[in-house]
């Protein structure tokens, strides 16, 4: 047995010990660790804990278990074609190994491949530079193949485009090669590319292409939304092929990201197209749950016997439907039975939407047989609204001389309920307080005439129609000048909505003056002075709401959010919980916990609650940001990114969301599509310097130098000088070879800014390398290190001015302090010159060269 084996089986027995015996936090520590050993035994080990009884145990350990699963079946299928690619002739390698010849190859072409292959496989941007510019020239598809091979290993994110433009290439070995340099290199682009080879009939073509994609999803976690949503753009294509290319690159991957969007594009493309999505979705899952098959068996039984239910339904109650109604109910349960179960569909779904339906196809039989009209649909929606009043012969106004005027007058208040739920509450408002009314409501008029002002500025406010609902609540305090609701929610509106804490104080406390125990108006003044900065003062205000309502889950939140500002964290988590054990359903009090946690580094905790709210309400926005900002904080950063963005487009005008999520993208060098982010706010917030600045450099790193020049000379206009603007226009002017335009511009930054190093820098190579002015070099380099220090490379470019001046001693000096520095690649090269330069000088009489010996004279 190999040494990697033993270690690997050594690591296997101890995770499986960890697992067995530690416990609480130890176990989902260990379950943790299981994530990167994916191997079978560990795999059975995890689904042991899959229904533990610690509902932290059992989250970590359903992820882990997904994660192994995936890895393990998707690495069997990189070894899958591995072996094919193995088994296919690698003509290029042949040529060169002392193997038998291949008479295909020229001996020319061999000349070439064997030069190719001796360069060193270190990055070397000279040798990449060389082999680019002959790429250009070159013919013969067995040479681009090794020069491309090549290219992997010596070049960087600069042969990318060249790499990218073979992946057409009619021959597959050159295909192949190009998809695995772009894979060395790691770039971004070239996965993207990559995506619609996937249904290529070479296979190695498809077996690199899935080591690729394998290893980046796993590596480079960061970006796996952006290929995400280039596979579901590729979904989104007209053409079968391309849509055909997405599905299979999502079967590659198979984890339950890829599920999702696979089960989303369900029954919306092409119909060959779709059975291959239905054939992945269906190995996916299969791979995913192990009891896959069981499963589905057993939805697939009860789907059948639902069906067979609602068809003995029907028929019993024949007998008390006329012939007509009952064939119109049969034609109906016909359609709405191919509706249910489509054939692209799987069984779990036609199970839900049965189920739903045997409902549904109940009270059709039933209105069919009695109500059949508006008067029926408005009773049945105010099942939907709880604890409607009663009517009382004591209260009704209405003629109540006996129990059939009380029986009609409730009658009354369900339908005017039900119009309500129907979204006809003007209709309503109409109905209890008409224009000419003059009379004195009910008790239970009033109460209809609430919920009915309340729905609607519950619509209001959904729409963001704030100054509408404002509107509205004068008039409906016109209408019921009792009403504390209309109050409550005024208050709430200015203060949330206008931030008018004087206003909003004045609606609670006119609320209060209505009803002295109004609770609602003592959570609104806590909240004032909450956004006021007194948390003392609002402390007060939600215990007063606690005394009135024990259950005031709202005020209970508040004292939460006051305790956290005053730094109590232990009574900020008591009261959260609290809050959201009053009401479950409340995820403010939730998010509130998982803030706290995070606050108090307890990142496993904050993730974990907040992620309980995102999937009971995956379209919260705060609860996405907030979980991450917890996983950006616990050093997540490939986690985070999906969530930042999904807070940012649930709430695209939430600034916050907004430009968390552009901070991310441009701290993380994630520049495809980030400069339309950035112009977007830049008309929203056009006075932010900072958005100006990353935009023109997000404009320079996708090459777009000359818009990235115009940003930033649009930052000079309008903020005045600054040394990075300075500094990005001199760069922009050098690579179009206006020199004395950049040399002043670089100038221009260092006289912002006399510490500004990347420009001393940049101008010394410029002088140094294209106007050959090495007197400049000098004082450049001077000024530099008198400013910013003994850097290294201002150094090592001051001892080649000196070099190119004929100063050998000084240039010498120079580079031993350079050897000395800290800086491993330029000590090199500068020991590397120190040689080259001695080497040179050495059969000159140069006898005072520094650290050479000196001859001893004859005695």
């Amino acid at each position: 047995m190999s040494a990697n084996n033993e270690s690997k089986n050594d690591t296997v027995k101890l995770i499986l010990k960890k697992i067995a015996e530690s416990s609480g936090d130890q176990k989902i520590e260990a379950i943790k660790e299981a994530a990167n050993c994916p191997e079978i035994k560990v795999l059975e080990a995890i689904k042991e804990l899959v229904n533990d009884s610690n509902p932290a145990v059992r989250y970590y350990a359903k992820k882990t278990f997904s994660s192994i699963s995936a890895q393990i079946s998707t690495r069997a299928m990189v070894e899958i074609e591995e072996k094919k690619a193995r088994e296919a002739l690698d003509a290029y390698k042949d040529a060169g190994g002392g193997q038998e010849k291949s008479d295909l190859i020229s001996s020319k072409a061999r000349e070439k491949i064997k030069f190719i292959q001796e360069i060193s496989e270190e990055k070397n941007a000279e040798q990449a530079e060389l082999l680019l510019t002959q790429l250009k020239l070159e013919t013969d598809k067995y040479v681009i193949a090794t020069m491309l091979k090549k290219l992997g290993k010596i070049s960087d994110f600069k042969a990318v485009p060249a790499l990218i433009s073979f992946l057409s290439y009619p021959d597959p070995r050159v295909i192949a090669n190009a998809v695995e340099a772009l894979d060395e290199i790691g770039s971004e682009d070239g996965i993207a590319a990559m995506l619609n080879l996937l249904a290529h009939d070479d296979n190695r073509v498809k077996g690199n292409i899935v080591k690729a994609l394998y290893k980046y999803f796993e590596k480079d976690k960061l970006s796996k939304s952006l290929i995400l949503d280039k596979l579901k753009t590729m979904l989104n294509s007209r053409e079968p092929w391309t849509q055909d290319s997405a599905v299979y690159a999502l079967l590659t991957i198979g984890n339950e990201t890829a599920l999702e969007l696979l089960k989303a594009f369900r029954g919306k493309l092409d119909k060959s197209i779709n059975d291959k999505l239905n054939t992945a979705v269906e190995t996916i899952q299969r791979k995913l749950d192990p009891e896959y098959d069981q499963k589905q068996l057993k939805i697939k039984n009860a789907a059948e016997s639902a069906i067979s239910g609602i068809d003995k339904k029907i028929s019993d109650n024949k007998k008390i439907v006329n012939e007509q109604n009952y064939i119109a109910l049969q034609s109906f349960i016909a359609k709405f039975k191919l509706r249910l179960m489509p054939p692209e569909n799987d069984s779990r779904q036609n199970a839900i939407r049965i189920f739903a339906f045997s409902i549904v196809s109940l009270f059709a039989f039933f209105a069919l047989t009695v109500f059949f009209n508006i008067t029926y649909l408005l009773i049945y929606k105010t099942s939907h609204i709880s604890e409607i009043p009663a009517v009382s012969d004591e209260k009704t106004n209405i003629n109540s001389s006996g129990a059939a005027d009380v029986q009609a007058a409730n009658s009354k208040l369900k339908i005017l309920y039900g119009m309500i739920e129907s979204d006809r509450y003007d209709n309503v408002i109409a109905l209890i307080k008409p224009p000419d009314f003059k009379g004195s409501l009910t008790f239970e008029e009033k109460k209809v005439l609430d919920a009915a002002y309340a729905r609607k500025i519950g619509v209001m406010a959904a729409a963001n129609e704030y100054d509408k609902a404002c509107s509205e609540i004068e008039r409906w305090s016109l209408d019921n000048s009792g009403s504390t609701l209309a109050c409550v929610l005024k208050g709430q509106i200015l203060l949330k909505n206008f931030n008018k804490l004087d206003d909003a104080r004045t609606a609670f406390g006119k609320a209060l003056k209505i009803d002295e125990k109004c609770s609602d108006a003592f959570t609104g003044l806590g909240d004032c002075a909450y956004y006021d900065g007194k948390y003392d003062e609002s402390g007060e205000f939600y215990k007063k709401a606690l005394t009135i309502n024990e259950n005031d889950y709202f005020a209970c939140f508040g004292l939460g959010s006051v305790m956290a500002a005053k730094g109590d964290f232990a009574q900020a988590e008591n009261f959260y919980k609290k809050s959201a054990g009053m009401n479950d359903g409340y995820s403010a009090a939730k998010i509130g916990l998982g803030r706290l946690f995070r606050l108090n580094k307890r990142y496993d905790e904050s993730v974990d609650i907040l992620q309980s709210v995102i999937s009971a309400e995956p379209e919260s926005a705060r609860a996405n940001f907030e979980i991450a900002e917890t996983l950006s904080e616990s050093g997540q950063t490939g986690e985070c990114v999906m969530f930042y963005k999904r807070a940012f487009q649930l709430e695209p005008d939430n600034s916050i969301y907004r430009m968390a999520y552009i901070k991310l993208m441009f701290k993380n060098q994630i520049y495809q599509g980030l400069d339309d982010l950035l112009k977007a706010e830049i008309v929203l917030n056009p006075k932010n310097k900072l958005l100006y600045e990353m935009l023109g450099m997000t404009e320079y790193a996708l090459n777009d130098s000359i818009n990235a020049k115009e940003t930033f000379e649009k930052y000079i206009k309008n903020f005045g000088a600054s040394d990075t603007a300075y500094y990005y226009i001199a760069m922009v002017d050098e690579e179009t070879g206006d020199l004395d335009q950049a040399v002043d511009a670089y100038k221009n930054a260092i006289n912002v800014n006399k510490k500004h190093l990347p420009s001393y820098l940049n101008l010394s190579n410029l002088y140094l390398n294209r106007k050959k002015d090495y007197a400049a070099v000098d004082t450049t380099t001077d000024m530099g290190i008198t400013n910013c220090g003994n850097n290294p490379a201002l150094l090592y470019n001051k001892a080649l001015g000196q070099y190119f001046q004929n100063k050998i001693t000084e240039s010498l000096l120079t580079l031993r302090v350079v050897a000395m520095s800290n800086d491993k690649a330029l000590a090199a090269e500068a020991r590397k010159l120190d040689s080259e330069i001695r080497t040179q000088y050495y059969s000159k009489k140069n006898d005072n060269l520094p650290g050479k010996n000196q001859p001893q004279k004859n005695k």
